[in-house]
């Protein structure tokens, strides 16, 4: 390859086109065909609990000095996310935990980012603040610094949480999702019902498996609220509140059955029934 189909100060190619096969423009090389990818950036993080309280880092550098933020940072080569939360966790706040489980994800196309965020139980009692934080502290749910949270992201986890832990359930949460057009929420909840949900008989009775309640919660309750007007009573107006409950009691018990808008809705073992009332 010789040194005109790269740009001297930087090394890399410099004709930007579409490739082949391909429909966005990207710096290539026209004699080897190099074609230079770039790609969003992976950030993880963690909600990191104990005893009814969350864990936040002052930050020491810039961006947002001086404000709070979870343990974060950009993933490294060879980590899984789970490797590369536990990493940054240790860097930030010499801090290590327990995974309870992957709470969400946070999407900034602008500036080509994902965030992953678990929730997390802290282990160790002798956290502190390392080189990239100035203090690590312990907050209860009602001394949330608000005005002083570092950034978006971190600000949706957070309330998330709050109103997770005010209702003893803790979802998965996407700000990608909550964005959507009807028409894609649509979207997934049509490919919600027909890849999780089966129809047993000319009665309309459905079966759901256990990924029809793992969407996102706007799919879910969607989903549920087509098959519940689908098998029960067409126009009825399914309530939120009564439906939040019921797909909370779903996610809890093993055995579970109440009645909804002309429908019974049980739950034996991992199966979800949904037939007419009688």
């Amino acid at each position: 390859m010789s040194s005109n189909s790269y740009e001297k100060r930087t090394g890399g190619p410099i004709h930007l086109r579409v490739p082949p096969d391909d429909n966005i423009e990207r710096l290539t090389c026209n004699e080897c065909g190099f074609i230079n990818y770039i790609n969003p950036k992976v950030i993880v993080g963690a909600v990191c609990t104990w005893d009814n309280k969350f864990l936040l880092c002052k930050r020491a550098i810039n961006p947002s000095i001086g404000m709070w933020t979870i343990p974060s940072g950009f993933m490294e080569l060879g980590e899984s996310l789970e490797d590369g939360a536990r990493r940054e966790a240790l860097e930030e706040a010499n801090l290590t935990f327990e995974i309870i489980k992957l709470y969400g994800n946070y999407s900034i196309p602008e500036i080509g980012q994902v965030l992953f965020v678990f929730l997390v139980t802290i282990l160790n009692k002798d956290y502190a603040p390392m080189d990239e934080t100035s203090e690590v502290h312990l907050f209860k749910i009602d001394n949330i610094p608000w005005s002083k949270i570092a950034f978006p992201s971190v600000e949706y986890f957070l309330k998330n949480y709050v109103q997770d832990h005010k209702s003893n359930n803790f979802r998965f949460h996407s700000n990608f999702i909550q964005k959507y057009s009807n028409n894609t929420i649509d979207f997934y909840v049509d490919a919600n019902l027909r890849k999780n949900a089966t129809i047993l008989d000319k009665n309309n009775r459905f079966i759901l498996n256990k990924i029809f309640f793992q969407q996102p919660h706007e799919v879910t309750f969607r989903s549920l609220s087509e098959l519940i007007r689908l098998t029960g009573k067409k126009h009825y107006p399914v309530r939120g509140k009564k439906l939040d409950k019921i797909i909370r009691n779903i996610e809890k018990n093993i055995l579970f059955k109440t009645t909804l808008g002309g429908c019974i809705i049980e739950k034996v073992n991992q199966s979800i029934i949904i037939s007419k009332e009688q």
